[in-house]
């Protein structure tokens, strides 16, 4: 089968966040490291090291601190600029060993070989792996199989067991057996806790022993989801790739504020930025919105101050991404929910009603102009890639960032994407 067409791959980076920060940072290589929330919450991502060392990472960090710092662990501020332009290029440089391929998620793509009929899949893997690791640094593991829940599970066999060869294949009857009847249930792709529970219940432990569930029980009694689950252990496709990205549904950004404030000023130059970045998001996926909802909240662990939560949705006179117009409406909704006397821990903007570009819907009382707003947002998106986010900016975002801008204090550098942050060599 290695030899032969039939095959997928799943490509998935290897503690993809701290990974990225140690291809620019030699001196964290040998050293525990995890990635902390928002606002440095708590833990979100670790590396082996990290990982291998028994602390209760749901604990604050505030509260942490003592125990890493015991341990040697170096915690660092989450950098999505930097871990979105890593996964882009590693996107990249997937798509040219194989145009047939699905973004799954920021650090996970999978392949489609079908059309690779006189290659050898395994010495064909082991050559994207070494070229992602050369060109850009980042270690990978890539499993191989007839189905997408397969190569899941080859990739995590090969993540566990040999992580240095970095790929292994299920490529005959007797390696997909082996590999099934190693996989406890609650290591399946898409299996949950709740559906763990009930599978244990009725003696199915292993992949091994769902794989030998009769599909029409598992239609009546786990769904399609179920059923297709079982028909892809046993080697039948039924999960195709999604080459093609999906819209997004709603666009959200919702951070909780660096320091809490009960300053109006602070939260419209908060919620203008916010609903700036969305409606970045929403061109880029060629959607227009029709509705959008404001959120505003205090913090309901502080038991000691008034809480107060609200939102509320307004319509939009006509569906668009049009920057100022969004921004426009969503202050008008922040004024209307907005109550002094309380601490504010967080305010939000959702974009819903989400709709194609060239979604016609007209307003008989407002004129449009939306040839001549998009073009001026192409030209602002445009410039604002080339020289950094909010190199142009909305008069209502201000310039007061520091009140209320997310809690960053072991931010690392923005090393490819702002001009400012290259690295330097003496």
């Amino acid at each position: 089968m290695s030899k032969g067409g039939g095959m997928l791959a799943i490509v998935d980076c290897n503690n993809c966040y701290a990974s990225c920060e140690e291809i620019f940072e030699p001196k964290l290589a040998g050293k525990p490291i995890i990635i902390l929330t928002n606002n440095d919450g708590q833990a979100i991502a670790k590396n082996q090291l990290a990982k291998s060392l028994e602390i209760d990472y749901s604990i604050p960090y505030h509260q942490l601190k003592p125990t890493l710092d015991k341990f040697g662990v170096v915690a660092l501020s989450s950098n999505y600029t930097l871990y979105g332009d890593i996964s882009a290029r590693i996107m990249r440089m997937l798509h040219h060993f194989c145009p047939d391929m699905e973004v799954y998620s920021i650090d996970e793509a999978f392949l489609n070989f079908d059309s690779f009929h006189h290659a050898n899949l395994v010495n064909y893997a082991k050559e994207i792996r070494a070229s992602i690791l050369n060109g850009i640094g980042m270690p990978v593991s890539i499993g191989l199989a007839q189905t997408k829940t397969l190569c899941k599970i080859a990739n995590r066999y090969v993540k566990k067991h040999n992580r240095e060869v970095g790929v292994f294949a299920i490529d005959s009857e007797e390696k997909r057996l082996e590999l099934l009847k190693l996989t406890p249930i609650n290591d399946i792709w898409g299996v949950g806790g709740q559906l763990t529970v009930r599978l244990n219940k009725l003696g199915i432990k292993t992949a091994y022993d769902l794989s030998l569930v009769k599909p029409d029980w598992a239609r009546r009694n786990l769904t399609i989801v179920g059923e297709r689950m079982i028909r892809e252990l046993n080697g039948q496709r039924c999960i195709e790739l999604e080459y093609i990205p999906k819209r997004k549904d709603i666009i959200a950004s919702q951070k909780s504020f660096g320091k809490y404030t009960d300053n109006y000023e602070f939260m419209q130059q908060a919620l203008a930025t916010y609903t700036s970045r969305c409606a970045e998001k929403l061109r880029k996926q060629n959607s227009v919105c029709g509705q959008i909802q404001v959120i505003v909240q205090t913090n309901s662990w502080n038991t000691k101050e008034k809480q107060y939560f609200n939102s509320i949705c307004c319509k939009l006179d006509i569906p668009t991404s049009h920057t100022p117009t969004i921004i426009k409406f969503a202050i008008k909704g922040l004024e209307s929910i907005f109550k002094t006397g309380f601490t504010y821990k967080r305010v939000g903007i959702m974009l819903m009603d989400l709709r194609d570009k060239s979604d016609g819907t007209q307003n008989l009382f407002v004129q449009e102009h939306r040839f001549k707003n998009d073009k001026i947002m192409n030209v602002i998106d445009r410039i604002n890639k080339m020289n950094g986010t909010n190199s142009i900016r909305y008069g209502t975002m201000g310039y007061n960032s520091e009140k209320w801008k997310m809690k960053q204090n072991l931010l690392t550098r923005c090393y490819t994407t702002r001009i400012s942050d290259l690295i330097k060599i003496y």
